[in-house]
């Protein structure tokens, strides 16, 4: 079957206090019409219900492991820096096109500057959330390790 799930199951990648699983995700891209795979992540915690695995459902499921929920919380933090990042960035920009004359360029630096700390602000605590949403899970399913290795 090209698309779509058919027949196909999630795959338990690890088994822990958290159970993970992984289930391809085929589609046709809008952009380009090119065939994409790539991979839809889930988890059960206990016998509970297969959940989507995002910030808030791991948030709420490791909240009995102080370790990891202070990941979470560390992660919670990089949102916030992400939205001020880049509410500084559009201010900067928008500054460099503030009270121009009509016949007057805008301020390149300004605009540049701008530009680089909305992009700056979105994509490195983008990677950095991804390892502090990684570490919450393997302290909350090893939590001997993190006790004796730390983070």
């Amino acid at each position: 079957m090209p698309f779509g799930f058919g027949d196909r199951f999630a795959l338990r990648i690890e088994e822990g206090n958290l159970d993970l699983y992984s289930r391809p995700f085929n589609y046709v891209s809008s952009m380009n019409g090119m065939y994409v795979e790539s991979q839809r992540m889930y988890f059960i915690k206990g016998d509970g219900p297969l959940k989507n695995l995002n910030g808030a459902n791991i948030y709420e499921a490791v909240a009995d492991n102080p370790v990891s929920l202070d990941f979470m919380k560390k992660r919670q933090g990089l949102t916030v820096v992400q939205v001020i990042g880049a509410l500084a960035g559009i201010g900067l920009t928008a500054s460099a096109f503030a009270n121009l004359e009509p016949d007057e360029t805008p301020n390149v630096g300004a605009m540049v500057g701008g530009i680089s700390i909305f992009a700056g602000s979105i994509w490195i605590p983008y990677f950095a959330k991804a390892d502090l949403l990684d570490k919450a899970i393997k302290s909350y399913n090893y939590p001997e390790l993190f006790e004796k290795y730390g983070n």
